[in-house]
């Protein structure tokens, strides 16, 4: 059973092979083309909103997102999971089936409880939206199951195409209807109508045909896969939270505003460190379960985890390195302190994408409470560095505390996910990659030595390069690899 679960995973990963385009493009189009829809509705809303209106949005839209993550149950998550290591392409048809039932049940059931529970939270909030539509919002939300799992299906069967498509139509329409509320003269309230109306119809149109490909089940089995391995998994993204955006309230009033606003813009700066690993991450996150049930999935999960954080790390390396020139030169002097805070900003995003690369040990459990256990134990130690450290040393200490939440989960997945998928991560050699990078951002001339800066960064990019190469974090297929490298690697093998 175990060979014939093999030998389908690597026929769905064969398939797209054949395709014209690269699933690695698609992946990389993907993340670019939604990051830079993203930007330019940024714009687009201020132009027509004033800021005490854009501000109620933006308290909404948070709203919802969390209603969002909390009503899905972790069913993409579920689905990935139990599809992964089904035996047989009929189990995973099963799955499919059992999943998109469950998801069903939960939309309809805690859509209506929170319609009921609306009014309560419009008001808890303060949240200076019409009810109406915070309700169509909140609507939209509890359909997020029925969005994520099957987008969950094309990225475990590598539908690279499909992905792009869907996030390019979906970016389109956004947009478009962002256009036209605002040109009709509807503000917030209308945005968030018609976000809401765009999410119900893509949850339709995507479960229908997941529906035609799979069928659909209303069985014990998904709602009780959904509630002891999703549920742990909600609360984990609800744990992760406090390891990050919470670090504000304690913030607010420790510190002045000024400061408050040059950690946002060291952090937002900072996540820029992940976009470099996206595509990767798109394709390997969802693959990764099933290539470890393959004869040889330990040693590959491992090759595959050391080329993630050679990415990582040299995507940090290039914030770290431009992103102070970016600041020195688009933003008022006031700004300028953030420079300041980058490295610290950088490495809490590297340590977070690092968790996520590490993580599939724990994922791999029949539950997701050793998940929510993990995160859970992150949160406390963040709060509590934020207690002691925020008094002491300001926006520099919310950072450190984030850090340290970060760290105890990473140290809690490594010896968790050793228990159950003992993987020969490179850990030596990724140390050393990173300990390198780290001296070339530390040694790097100062922002307002722009060509100086330039150079170094184009310098210190290649030295990455071929690191990475000779450390074998990165491979190259042999026929394109130099003499000198296949000498090296040859040496280090023997």
């Amino acid at each position: 059973m175990r060979r014939n679960h093999a030998s389908s995973v690597r026929s769905a990963a064969a398939a797209p092979a054949r395709s014209r385009v690269p699933p690695a493009v698609y992946y990389v189009a993907s993340v670019f083309f939604d990051k830079g829809i993203a930007l330019l509705t940024i714009p687009l809303a201020a132009a027509y909103m004033a800021p005490a209106e854009f501000g109620r949005l933006d308290v909404a839209v948070s709203l919802i997102e969390i209603v969002g993550l909390v009503l899905a149950l972790g069913h993409g998550e579920c689905l990935l999971r139990f599809a992964s290591t089904a035996e047989t392409d009929a189990d995973r048809h099963r799955v499919a089936a059992e999943f998109l039932g469950s998801a069903v049940v939960a939309a309809v059931a805690l859509g209506l409880i929170l319609q009921l529970a609306a009014p309560l939270l419009v008001s808890a909030l303060s949240i200076g939206v019409d009810l109406s539509a915070m309700r169509f919002a909140l609507a939209g939300a509890a359909v997020t199951a029925l969005i994520d799992m099957p987008l969950m299906w094309l990225r475990l069967h590598q539908r690279a195409g499909g992905i792009f498509a869907f996030s390019v139509s979906r970016s389109l329409i956004q947009v478009a209807t962002m256009w036209l509320v605002f040109a009709l003269g509807y503000g917030a309230e209308g945005l968030l109508v018609g976000n809401a109306v765009i999410a119900v119809a893509i949850a339709l149109v995507l479960s229908i045909v997941h529906a035609r490909n799979h069928g659909i089940a209303l069985a014990r089995r998904g709602m009780a896969r959904a509630m002891s391995y999703g549920s742990p998994l909600v609360i984990s993204g609800l744990a992760t939270f406090a390891v990050g955006s919470l670090s504000r309230w304690f913030l607010s009033g420790s510190v002045t505003d000024a400061e408050i606003a040059h950690m946002a813009l060291a952090i937002k700066l900072g996540l820029a460190t992940s976009l470099g690993l996206q595509p990767f991450a798109l394709w390997w996150i969802a693959r990764r379960m099933a290539v470890l049930m393959e004869p040889d999935g330990r040693s590959r999960s491992a090759e595959l985890w050391g080329c993630g954080v050679a990415i990582l790390v040299a995507g940090a390396a290039a914030v770290a390195l431009t992103a102070p020139v970016f600041i020195h030169f688009v933003f008022p002097p006031g700004y300028h302190a953030a420079i300041a805070l980058l490295p610290a900003a950088v490495l809490v995003c590297v340590l977070n994408e690092l968790n996520t690369l590490t993580n599939v040990g724990s994922h791999l459990r029949t539950t997701g409470l050793s998940v929510m256990g993990v995160n859970l134990a992150g949160a406390v130690a963040a709060v509590a560095g934020y207690a002691l450290l925020i008094p002491w040393l300001g926006v520099l200490g919310a950072l450190v505390a984030m850090m340290l939440g970060h760290a105890v989960r990473l140290v809690l997945f490594l010896y968790d996910g050793h228990i159950v998928a003992p993987i020969p991560y490179p850990a030596g050699r990724a140390a050393l990659f990173a300990a390198v990078a780290a001296v070339l951002v530390a040694a790097a001339p100062s922002a307002d030595v722009v060509v100086a800066r330039i150079v170094w960064s184009s310098a210190a990019g290649g030295l990455l390069l071929v690191l990475a190469l000779a450390l074998r974090l990165v491979r190259l297929p042999t026929s394109y690899q130099p003499a000198w490298l296949a000498r090296f690697a040859d040496v280090r093998g023997g």
